[in-house]
Formats: C-alpha cells, sequence, structure tokens
C-alpha cells in the first residue's frame, strides 16, 4: 500500500465516522433547512453519498468533506423543492377554502384539477406510489424507502421523475 492510499478510509471506518458525526450534522442540517424531517431525508441522502464517495476522502479532512457533502444535498434539495414547488403550490389551491372566485375561475380550476388528478394517475405505479405517501401521508423520504423496501437513492429518483412529468405535463397543457 503507498503512502498516499493509506489514509484513504475504508467502508466500516466510513460508517463510524459517519455515525460519531451524524447527530452534530442533524442539528447542522435542522439549522440549514428548518425542517426537521427535510433534514432527516438530507443525513440520509448524505449517508448515500459517504458510501458511494466515500472512500475518496482523507481521515484529517473527513469532517470538513462530510458537512460540504451535506450542504451540497441541503441546497440541491431546497433548489428541486422550489422548482417542484409550483405543482406542490397548484394542488394546495384547490383545497384553498377561503377562495372568493368567480364562477368562470372556478370552472377553469376545477378543469385544471381534473387534468392534473389524470396526469398523477398516468404516471408508472412506483412513482405514483411514491408521490402518494409523500404528499398524502406525508411521510418523509427515508419512511418511504422503510415501507417499500428500497434504497433511499431510489425513493427520491422516483420522486424526482414523477415530479419532472408532471412539469412538463403542466407546462404542456398550460396548467
Amino acid at each position: 500500500m503507498t503512502e498516499e492510499n493509506s489514509d484513504r478510509l475504508t467502508r466500516p471506518e466510513l460508517e463510524a465516522l459517519f455515525t460519531e458525526y451524524s447527530s452534530e450534522l442533524r442539528a447542522f442540517l435542522r439549522g440549514v433547512l428548518r425542517d426537521r424531517d427535510l433534514a432527516a431525508d438530507v443525513l440520509q441522502m448524505t449517508y448515500v453519498k459517504v458510501v458511494e464517495r466515500g472512500e475518496s476522502a482523507s481521515r484529517e479532512t473527513f469532517k470538513g468533506w462530510l458537512f460540504k457533502v451535506a450542504l451540497n444535498e441541503a441546497r440541491g434539495l431546497r433548489r428541486r423543492l422550489r422548482r417542484d414547488g409550483e405543482v406542490f403550490r397548484k394542488i394546495q389551491r384547490t383545497d384553498d377554502a377561503n377562495n372568493t372566485e368567480t364562477p368562470e375561475e372556478s370552472l377553469i380550476r376545477q378543469e385544471s384539477v381534473a387534468r392534473l388528478r389524470k396526469q398523477i394517475k398516468e404516471l408508472p405505479r412506483e412513482q405514483r406510489d411514491v408521490l402518494d405517501m409523500r404528499l398524502g401521508d406525508e411521510i418523509t423520504f427515508a419512511e418511504i424507502a422503510e415501507r417499500l423496501d428500497l434504497p433511499l437513492g431510489t425513493v427520491l429518483t422516483r420522486m424526482r421523475a414523477a415530479l419532472k412529468t408532471l412539469t412538463a405535463r403542466l407546462r404542456d397543457h398550460d396548467l
């Protein structure tokens, strides 16, 4: 083994270091995201990155590397939520009890909601299940992964694909 490789971390070492820093990392993510559930999701996303790429980190810089990865994951999640939030806001507006819309606006809204529901039903079953659990049951991605017995990355990919498809379809239909 060369001098350069002796500083690299093994998988068991990565897991031990992640466990050691996880409480501090969780608190950091709560501060960044201001949401306990999102922080838990990003913590899991960070763990996936540690497993995938952590062996490239050195012992001396692991903590800094870990927090940088977590911050990047948090920023990426915020960007996706902001971008995909348009879909959520449109769904939420349909339930607005204080709506003072005209009959024409109400009809247009009802048609838009019907189109959105139709588009959701046309999603692949795997994507629709994740979307339903996240929005309907309001559970974290980690809990969804556990329920479906899937890796967290797969659940996140399915959600991202569902939102991307819905956003494109809504844009095409001018909803």
